[in-house]
């Protein structure tokens, strides 16, 4: 796969000690509940990460495009004779993982090696599992659980087909090249 180079400026951008590159147009509300614990992540312009709800962890070598928004998502418990709770899920976001532009996720995990396509919705509580495909505009519906290496598509997306298993190797790959492409300016 062929990606080009990424040319950032220093002032639009923030590079952290262990790597990351964050945009300095991203809104992190409540920075100290949003741990990118392997470095090498790549967080653009508008992305909004809600780390007041619950810890949001994004893993090495993810990137999360332009416009998307990282919402944990909750649980309501209701017991007889008393209020309802509400319980917000830590969001969990594994490595090497691509998550396209405009996006809205509420999932309760994104495993390894995920590609997520522009203006996907992924409802509450969803589970995805390594090696998932997740087409353009798609729809992931709440407390799915998609299993490894599936391609899902549609509105309400369903599963459409299976990856090979070199998906695994490709995911490591070409999340590492994309990464490196990243570039400050001079």
């Amino acid at each position: 796969m062929y990606f080009p180079a990424v040319e950032y400026s220093p002032s639009e951008y923030i590079k952290t000690s262990t790597g990351n590159i964050v945009s300095r147009k991203a809104q992190i509300v409540k920075p100290a509940a949003v741990e990118l614990p392997g470095g090498r992540c790549i967080v653009c312009d508008d992305v909004v990460i809600h780390g007041d709800l619950a810890p949001v962890q994004i893993n090495k070598y993810s990137r999360v495009g332009k416009g998307t928004v990282l919402r944990p998502c909750h649980i309501v418990t209701t017991k007889p004779g008393e209020a309802s709770t509400i319980r917000f899920v830590p969001m969990t976001i594994g490595s090497h993982t691509s998550i396209g532009s405009n996006c809205i996720i509420e999932a309760a995990v994104i495993g390894m090696g995920c590609t997520l396509g522009d203006g996907c919705i992924i409802s509450p509580r969803a589970v995805l599992k390594d090696f998932v495909r997740v087409e353009d505009n798609a729809v992931v519906l709440p407390d799915a659980v998609l299993a490894p290496f599936s391609i899902v598509a549609g509105r309400p997306g369903v599963v459409v087909g299976e990856q090979p298993e070199s998906a695994s190797t490709l995911a490591v790959t070409d999340a590492v090249k994309a990464y490196k492409c990243w570039r400050p300016l001079p």
